[in-house]
């Protein structure tokens, strides 16, 4: 997963589509988030609005324990499916926990800080560069991506013609010299 994210013209681009061949759209969701906040958008403004009619809601890539939520634009989409959900079991025991969750995410804009956090660790990538060790960024500018340094006195570096991440950073471990007792 590189952090790609569709932009809003392209999802009501697709909606577009689909309905025009009478179909309805579904979005997986579990990232939306993580989308919605890269684009500076309202979790609405990234789907729904958009023109997608079903949204998977992930709860669990979200912080959540277990929690998840399918999303219908419109009631008329959804007749019976709470009885789907039962009988497919999917319908959880003491359901008020996990909708508990939800209020938490959703409420005072959590969802945002969460992905916001999420979205700058995951740019964040060590990169072994002519035998030294550098922090980067990873960045997307106008459709093409590079590394940003993260120290202003190292220049960012621009692929000729491919990046490939190899991994991300998720610490750093630094030896610290002892000090002498006097």
């Amino acid at each position: 997963e590189l952090g790609t994210v569709y932009r809003t013209e392209e999802v009501a681009a697709i909606a577009e589509l689909v309905h025009g061949r009478g179909l309805l759209l579904h979005m997986d969701g579990a990232r939306l988030c993580n989308a919605a906040a890269a684009l500076r958008e309202t979790l609405a403004d990234a789907s729904t609005a958009l023109g997608v009619d079903v949204l998977s809601f992930g709860g669990t890539k979200n912080g959540l324990l277990g929690a998840e939520a399918v999303v219908f634009a419109s009631a008329e989409l959804a007749p019976g499916f709470e009885y789907l959900r039962k009988q497919s079991l999917q319908l959880a025991s003491k359901m008020r926990f996990l909708a508990a969750q939800f209020e938490a995410l959703l409420g005072d804009e959590l969802w945002r800080s969460l992905a916001d956090h999420a979205n700058q660790t995951a740019a964040r990538l060590a990169a072994l560069i002519d035998g030294e060790t550098s922090l980067k960024r990873y960045v997307v500018e106008r459709g093409r991506p590079y590394l940003k340094a993260e120290n202003p006195h190292y220049p960012d570096l621009v692929p000729a013609r491919e990046l490939k991440i190899q991994g991300v950073m998720v610490s750093l471990i630094r030896k610290q010299e002892r000090r002498k007792r006097h």
